[in-house]
């Protein structure tokens, strides 16, 4: 599952809008630099994920490794951060990988029609 959530996160992608929903959104979005895989936001490079020594997949922001994505006991890929697991991503029952916090879903991950990985929240982010 974790290679999967790589492969996921490996798709070159721009903004673009959620086909989910009718509101236009900022995205969050993907794409492969320097065999890390790079998270952007309005086009400027603010953190990235990739392979921890330890085979995890981890989250950099400003240098700097906060937290982490790895395979919880029941499969699901959960982010863990300072030690804390505050929330884990898994495959919604529509098949897209869903983030939950505090037991509420608020955000998804997954491709969207033009094949770009998307990050939808509730509200603008």
């Amino acid at each position: 599952m974790a290679s999967h959530a790589v492969e996921l996160f490996s798709v070159s992608l721009g903004n673009g809008v959620s086909h989910c929903s009718n509101v236009i959104r900022p995205t969050f979005y993907m794409r492969s630099l320097h065999r890390s895989v790079s998270l952007e936001m309005d086009g400027s490079i603010w953190g990235w994920t990739g392979l921890s020594g330890d085979g995890r997949v981890y989250l950099e922001m400003n240098g700097s490794i906060w937290g982490w994505t790895g395979l919880s006991g029941d499969g699901r890929v959960y982010l863990e951060m300072d030690g804390f697991v505050w929330g884990w991503m898994g495959l919604s029952g529509n098949g897209r990988v869903s983030l939950e916090m505090d037991g509420s879903i608020w955000g998804w991950t997954g491709l969207s029609e033009d094949g770009r990985v998307s990050l939808e929240m509730d509200r603008f982010l």
